[in-house]
């Protein structure tokens, strides 16, 4: 099965858990200055966030990290940074550009705001580095940040070959949202549309009369060069007119056909993008303030970025803007379906975030969804966003795209409409939508309004992959419910209102809530219509604890109400299902306002399971890809796993309540693994410790089991997890080989997902499988003790270990995590094989007994709290009789081998203990007590208690005496420890991990001498580092009294790459030299014939890699000019070539094949288009990329003009910007590295 992903999608899906950010990575000059490839603007969508930094929490807290790092590098005094700096709310205009004439007398202010105390500088790296330097003794800073570039949300069709069936040319969506059943066309309402532009249009006519045109404001807040900044509102893109239409197109054009949602409703056009479709930060908060200074009744905002952020610049101008009462509506983004794949704007608390449906009314993949990084739901509701025909912009880009391809519906008035997709479809659908309302109910706040939208959405048929929950939001518009939650209201006092959501608790991904201890926090929005005074009555639910601020109340005009709301399951809590209602009531009249279900139901758990996410970074939310994976990425089969009773523990952060992984990380030590009965290792890249590893194997030797899932073997410390598998004896290794089909070109990758059906019918954990899919992973290596459970063509994708006869636990292991993660896991045509193999290997690696001892321990200073719960794992029902100490014994049982017994005393209920004790360090040698309870003789429970006074093992940082480290290149290496002055006993644990999944470098695995004493150094060669990416350490350490630091830090620093080139003076396209075809503005064209064949030998060379280890391949694209800028026009399958090696010139050498046509999508179907007759004037772009063995490649590009007359190159721009996945990263590698590490 082909599972064909756009590159920048990939990055996309990983991005969810990644950046502490909100812009988009664009490519621009400063970082191509030393690669060769033309920089051109093209139509990928541009919401792709690249770093490489990890949050240094003793950085400023007043300064984004990102701009720290980048002021670190070098020449950064030489380069002008665009910045925003939040001041503090009494720090007026005047007082601001007082700040700047002190302290940044150089800086050219671009905006000093109204609506919120911030200035927009462009500013010199010196004078920048300056300011950082006296940040924290500015007290009347808050924040300084870049000036963040956004992009507009197009998804583009060729991304969509998959959505796009069923294709309809009518225009569906105007009856599944009932905006054809209402008798409102928005009159009088004034909608802006900050996006790229409106180009006026008839269907922007009252009746289609040029005299009377409903654009009645316009402003352009962009800059380009050959376009005059307040005069040039034409939408040359295409975007923000397509969105216009939807919200408020007459279909005048087509009588009415093709109308949007209001159709008599005002047009303000604020173009805030450029030609590209770049969004700028401060442009943004302009605008925002210009549509309030011009009284509109709404915004629509369909532009986004990556990180779910929630207090930035842009989301607090849109706080005041709605405040003002203006509603604001904001794309979800087009990042889908992962969580944390929202952004900026949608993730401000007072926007309204849309998510995107299709024509069955299904969500669809690629809409995002949050939480917010404050745990709010994203989105509030969903509309139609799939194949959405609206008005084209003549002549701009997108519509000469599309008009190329077929892709449109001409009408007799040289106009047309195009169709689009994405959740820029879905929100100006939703705005138009609330300019009904508004001219229905004029007096409505922006609260009411969305409290309308939300409780007047349709439930969605398909909610969209199990475990989800509320990613629909509310549901799908419905503009007829929401005018009738309207009607319903007192219309004397209609904005009298205050609604809560979401309206169940708990809610995904913080549903995982059901066992004793467990706990989740979350955050609950009351969206208030006016000024409120509230009493919140919280419910008493027994053996549930809920936290929360306070209990009464008040709101401002028209605002929402953030309550954080922590809900514990506590220790001693009885087996039964808890149900209660939050109500929200007036505190004047004592009148209730809403309420919402708090359904929760408590059991004892079947099994404990333990995800180690300290090795495999897992817990770290914003984390570059190439670090293994985040842990919210298995939710889905976490919540199969809950659902069948398993008690979970794992971390992350944004997803953990206040979990840092910053101070909160631990190692595996023999006090978790004894409260557990499986360990799961997940794409492990830092090496186990000698103390980790001994503490496995004596929890694996009691019982305990271990599953294990990998990913490619270069990706994981392969030879300390074959250490562990040896040392345990499980009869089973990791081999040097994966199972792995893996293509590209130019502009995508496939991982072709393979389809496993080998299996051993012998074991149980194939009981009701017949199929699971594999994407890529590991292989393993097997003798006679141990079996093998899945193979492919001979490759070994699964074995085990069964030590249950000797007392011991059970390991196996999977090449694949993926099988278990995202959208794989949920695959429809898998997804009952997936959750079957799931259940069976987690019922084979646990015990059957019919007697399940649960422990739950409560720390009290040095008293302990003991909850024993005995009872059938199968139906909870509690073992009776026990009440004798005949038949339950427990003992503590100290490190000399002392045993001390522990009284129980029965509870309330049958099978429920209670036992108190305390402990003296005095009375044992050793720091780790054993817990030992056995019922009825034979079943027994064992615990490790490690007690141990609060040490302090602050060692105050760890360094390194080089900014980046240059592989081979023979420099020294300090690891430089400050321990503050304390003696401490420090073993450093290392790996080397490449920066791409296409690395055929192995992860290398350091170790350094364990040493003992202050301020230790320890020797690193960086001869011993055999390839580029991120080193990352940690160390085992303990004090004098052999207390154990159980948190260590990790820290990552960058290994350089000098990525491969591609000799000009040795390369040939047929007979001509590549640089022999250079122009003055950086091109490399050539001419060629349609149907013909041409040789190619390139020359490259790398100072790293042998020439024989590169790998190159070439694509031919289909290109077009628009504005100066080259475009391109995505064909369903690109020309792809791979070069081989000739060791006699040590050149490598291909012929290409240039085809006539090429197909396109085009309206639900395929096209083919003369590359002759349909591309005059037009070109064919050659994509040349060199591999190295690490993955960094090396882009070249010539362009193809296959006409009689070489194309006049002085009418193009010299930058070119490249938003392929390619690009992006070979110039971020080829740049300098950023420090990055995380600290205490």
């Amino acid at each position: 099965m082909g599972l064909k992903i756009i590159k920048k999608i990939i990055l996309v899906i990983f991005f969810l858990f990644l950046f502490n950010n909100s812009i988009p990575f664009i490519l621009n000059p400063e970082l191509i200055e030393n690669s060769p490839v033309p920089n051109f603007i093209n139509d990928f969508p541009r919401n792709v966030n690249i770093e490489t930094e990890i949050k240094d929490e003793k950085s400023s807290q007043k300064i984004e990290q990102k701009l720290v790092e980048d002021i670190k590098n070098q020449n950064s005094e030489e380069r002008i940074y665009d910045i925003l700096i939040n001041f503090n709310n009494r720090y007026s205009k005047l007082n601001r550009l007082e700040f700047t004439s002190h302290y940044t007398p150089n800086a050219q202010i671009i905006y000093n705001y109204d609506i919120i105390p911030c200035l927009s500088l462009r500013i010199s790296g010196e004078e920048l580095k300056t300011l950082i330097n006296q940040i924290e003794s500015l007290d009347q800073i808050q924040y300084i940040s870049r000036n963040h570039q956004k992009s507009i949300l197009e998804q583009n069709n060729f991304l969509l070959n998959n959505w796009s069936r069923p294709f309809s040319l009518k225009n569906w969506w105007i009856d599944t949202i009932g905006a054809n059943k209402v008798p409102y066309t928005g009159k009088g309402v004034k909608l802006a549309i900050l996006d790229t532009g409106i180009t006026v249009h008839p269907d922007f006519f009252f009746d289609g009369n040029p005299k009377h045109p409903r654009i009645i404001k316009s402003r352009n807040f962009t800059y380009e060069d050959h376009i005059s900044k307040e005069n040039y509102t034409y939408d040359d893109y295409g975007h923000g007119t397509h969105c216009a239409g939807i919200a408020a197109g007459s279909g005048s054009i087509s009588d009415g056909k093709y109308r949007g949602v209001a159709t008599e409703a005002f047009l303000i056009n604020a173009k805030v993008s450029n030609s590209s479709g770049t969004i700028r930060e401060d442009d943004v908060i302009a605008a925002i303030e210009w549509c309030m200074q011009e009284d509109v009744d709404i915004i629509s905002m369909s532009f986004g970025s990556l990180s779910p952020e929630v207090l930035t610049p842009q989301n607090l101008a849109i706080n005041e803007a709605v405040k003002s009462g203006i509603v604001v509506i904001c794309s979800a983004g087009n990042n889908g379906p992962n969580f944390f794949s929202s952004g900026s704007p949608a993730t401000s608390l007072y926007s309204i975030s849309i998510g995107a449906t299709d024509i069955n009314n299904h969500t669809i993949d690629f809409s995002s969804i949050g939480p917010t990084s404050d745990n709010h739901l994203i989105p509030d509701i969903c509309a139609p966003g799939v194949n959405i025909f609206s008005v084209e912009s003549k002549n701009s880009l997108l519509g000469y795209k599309n008009r190329f391809q077929n892709n449109y519906i001409d009408s007799d008035k040289n106009f047309a409409y195009i169709p689009l997709s994405g959740t820029s479809m879905s929100c100006p659908m939703v705005a138009g939508a609330v300019a009904l309302l508004l001219e229905a109910y004029p007096s409505c706040s922006p609260e009411s309004i969305r409290n309308a939208l939300i409780f007047g959405a349709n439930e969605i048929e398909r909610p969209s992959p199990e475990g989800y929950g509320l990613s629909q939001g509310a549901g799908i518009l419905n503009i007829p419910g929401s005018l009738k939650y309207l009607q319903n209201l007192n219309q004397s006092d209609i904005n009298n209102q205050a609604k809560v959501f979401p309206n169940k608790i708990p809610y995904s991904p913080y549903d995982l809530l059901k066992f004793p201890g467990d706990e989740q926090q979350m955050n609950l929005s009351i969206y208030c219509g006016k000024q409120l005074s509230l009493e919140l009555e919280f419910p008493n639910l027994e053996g549930i604890q809920l936290s929360y601020d306070q209990i009464f109340v008040n709101s401002g005009d028209h605002e929402i109400i953030s309550i954080p709301l922590k809900i514990k399951i506590q220790q001693n809590a009885s087996v039964g299902t808890r149900k209660g209602y939050l109500r929200v009531k007036d505190v004047n009249t004592g009148e209730p306002f809403d309420e919402i279900l708090i359904d929760i139901r408590i059991a004892f758990p079947k099994g404990k399971i333990l995800f180690d996410s300290y090795h495999g970074l897992n817990d770290i939310n914003q984390l570059p890809p190439f670090l293994g994976l985040s842990q919210i990425d298995l939710y889905h089969s976490m919540y199969d796993l809950y659902k069948l009773n398993y008690s979970l523990r794992y971390s992350m952060e944004d997803w953990v309540s206040n979990y840092s992984p910053w101070k909160d990380s631990e190692i595996i030590s023999p006090q978790r693994l004894s409260e557990i009965d499986i360990l799961v290792l997940q794409t492990p890249i830092l090496p186990y410790s000698e103390y980790e590893i001994d503490a496995i194997i004596n929890y694996f030797n009691y019982g305990g089991s271990i599953l294990f899932l990998g990913t490619n073997f270069e990706m994981m410390c392969v030879n300390s997890i074959n250490d562990l598998f040896s040392k345990l004896g499980v009869g089973f290794s990791i081999d040097n080989e994966n199972l792995l089909d893996f293509s590209e070109n130019a502009l995508s990758s496939s991982y072709n997902t393979k389809i496993i059906t080998e299996f051993n019918n012998n074991s149980p954990i194939f009981s009701n499988v017949d199929k699971y899919l594999f994407k890529m992973g590991n292989t393993f290596r097997v003798n006679s003790s141990s079996s093998i459970l899945a193979e492919f063509q001979g490759k070994i994708l699964a074995a085990s270990y069964n030590g249950r006869s000797q007392g011991k636990g059970v390991v196996l292991g999977l090449g694949d995590f993926n099988t278990f993660a995202g959208e794989l896991y949920n695959n429809p045509l898998y997804y009952g094989n997936h959750s079957n193999l799931l259940k069976n290997i987690v019922e084979t690696m646990i015990s059957t007994d019919p007697v399940k001892i649960s422990t739950n321990i409560v720390r009290n200073s040095s008293n302990i709290e003991l909850n024993i719960n005995v009872f059938n794992p199968e139906d909870q029902i509690p073992i009776i009789g026990l009440n004798s100490s005949e038949n339950i014994t427990c003992n503590l049982i100290y490190g000399n081998g002392t045993i001390k017994p522990i009284e129980l005393n029965p509870k309330l209920n049958e099978g429920e203990f209670l036992g108190l004790f305390s402990y003296n360090s005095s009375d044992a040698t050793d720091l780790l007590y054993e817990l030992s309870i056995v019922v009825l003789t034979e079943y027994s429970s064992r615990n490790f208690l490690y007690f141990y006074n609060l040490t302090d093992f602050s060692y105050t940082d760890i360094t390194m005496n080089v900014d980046e480290i240059i592989r081979l290149s023979n420099d020294p290496i300090q690891l430089k420890y400050d321990t503050n002055g304390t003696q401490i006993s420090a073993k450093p644990y290392i790996a080397v991990i490449s920066n791409s999944y296409e690395s055929q470098n192995s992860l290398n695995e350091i170790f350094l001498p364990q040493t003992f004493g202050e301020n230790q150094t320890f020797q690193l060669n960086s001869s011993n580092i055999s390839l580029s990416g991120s080193l990352i350490t940690y160390s085992i350490v303990n004090n004098t009294e052999n207390y154990y630091d159980f948190t260590p830090d990790r820290y990552i620093f960058p290994v350089r790459n000098n990525a491969p080139e591609i000799n000009l003076d040795d390369s040939t396209f047929g007979s001509r030299l590549f640089s022999e075809t250079k122009t003055d503005n950086g091109f490399y064209p050539q001419s060629i014939s349609l149907n013909d064949s041409y040789e190619i030998n390139i020359s490259p060379y790398d100072v790293e890699d042998s020439i024989d280890s590169l790998s190159i391949f070439a694509s031919i694209i289909p290109i077009f000019t628009y504005n100066g800028f080259i475009n391109i026009i995505y064909p369903i399958e690109i020309p792809t070539f791979d070069f081989s090696y000739d060791s006699t010139s040590n050149h490598f050498q291909t012929n290409i094949f240039i085809p006539d046509k090429l197909k396109f999508f085009s309206k639900g179907t395929f096209i083919e288009k003369s590359l002759e007759t349909d591309l005059v004037n037009n070109f064919l772009l050659l994509w040349i990329t060199v591999k190295d063995k690490d993955g960094f490649k090396y882009d070249f590009l010539i362009l193809l003009y296959p006409f009689n007359k070489e194309p006049n190159f002085d009418n193009f721009y010299p930058i070119i910007f490249i938003f392929s996945f390619i690009s992006v990263i070979i110039v971020l590698l080829q740049k300098k590295p950023k420090f990055f590490r995380k600290k205490k």
